[in-house]
């Protein structure tokens, strides 16, 4: 049936209809066929429906290029949308390497601090530690006979004190930069007058050369003994 009318396959044929021109196919079989058309849909009907004009086949295009159309925006829709998830996932990834950097720039800093903080620590021990054992002791400037002759021109033995020989201990500490502190002078028995003069004497005292261990000044703890010859 082609628009209502039946016809044979040849007459179909000579039609010479294009696809662009059916509007509409229907294909009935068995008994939807006979009761349309009863004994003559025994073998089946092929129900053709076509366009009726030029203006309804400028239609059909139209909707068909439309249906086409919209067809292409959703796929292109479909990329635009995974161009921008592909975008978001690399950003996404960018921030978090970011993130990540900077926590380990941030460790990194907290461990360079801790090692610097350690390192002056130690420094920090280290200066004040007192040496009693180095590698070069603290000594008088000019040596031992440096110190003989302080000894012989600053030494006042005219002490109150009964006659006789009396040797005080003075303990004392010779900083990094050759100065004196904690000086402690031994009281001799019968003598009180010597150790306050003996501590004096070291007080009064110039600056010694300070001790070295291991290439550089340190604190340094030593005892000299000051000799008196009470007249």
């Amino acid at each position: 049936m082609l628009d209502g009318e039946q016809m044979s396959w040849k007459e179909f044929g000579e039609k010479n209809l294009q696809p662009e021109q059916i509007m509409q196919m229907s294909v009935l079989k068995d008994k939807s066929a006979t009761d349309k058309y009863g004994q003559k849909g025994q073998f089946g009907v092929i129900e053709i429906t076509t366009l009726s004009s030029n203006s309804d086949l400028e239609k059909a295009v139209l909707e068909k290029e439309k249906l086409k159309i919209l067809q292409q925006e959703k796929q292109l829709n479909k990329k635009e949308q995974q161009l921008y998830q592909q975008e978001k996932q690399k950003q996404l990834q960018s921030e978090q390497q970011l993130y990540k950097q900077e926590q380990l720039k941030q460790q990194q800093s907290q461990q360079l601090y801790q090692q610097q903080k350690q390192l002056l620590d130690q420094q920090q021990m280290q200066h004040n530690k007192v040496f009693t054992k180095v590698e070069h002791p603290a000594k008088f400037p000019g040596g031992d006979e440096a110190w003989k002759i302080y000894l012989e021109r600053n030494l006042n033995t005219k002490v109150n004190a009964p006659k006789g020989v009396y040797t005080v201990h003075v303990q004392f500490i010779v900083n990094e930069d050759g100065s004196i502190r904690n000086v402690i002078a031994e009281t001799p028995k019968k003598c009180p007058a010597c150790a306050q003069e003996a501590g004096n004497l070291i007080k009064k005292g110039p600056k010694w050369e300070p001790a070295v261990q291991n290439g550089r000044n340190v604190v340094y703890q030593t005892v000299k003994e000051i000799t008196f010859n009470v007249d």
